[in-house]
């Protein structure tokens, strides 16, 4: 044989080889479902130490307070969620208006200090 015979014969194999293994994984297949879906189940919670099957349907958080400068509480839908020296609109649920907020940090008690008056359009 030369090297030409010796060539082909290698390449031959290796094709035999090849689709041997194709062969093999497609007869022993990932999953043993008819119709090859994976079987997924959700991993485990657990609250407390207590293993449970569902997370718990909290209802969704919409009451936000803030205590402005007049120690008047404000009641919001949306978190307030501010910088120093800036100005944001929301709802107020308590006073059922709209209403500005200025935001000022006030370094003596490290927190803001939150102004609030109507807005001009309510």
């Amino acid at each position: 044989m030369n090297d030409l015979e010796k060539g082909v014969m290698r390449v031959g194999m290796l094709i035999i080889v090849g689709c041997m293994i194709i062969l093999y994984l497609q007869l022993i297949s990932c999953t043993n479902h008819p119709n090859g879906a994976l079987n997924h189940t959700p991993p485990l919670t657990s609250i407390n130490g207590e293993i449970v099957k569902e997370w718990p349907n909290h209802p969704p958080i919409d009451k936000h307070y803030i205590k402005d400068v007049r120690d008047e509480i404000h009641e919001y839908k949306l978190p307030v969620i501010m910088h120093s020296h800036t100005q944001l609109v929301q709802y107020c649920k308590i006073h059922h208006g709209w209403e500005v907020l200025k935001a000022y940090w006030n370094h003596k008690e490290d927190d803001y200090d939150y102004f609030v008056s109507r807005h001009k359009k309510f």
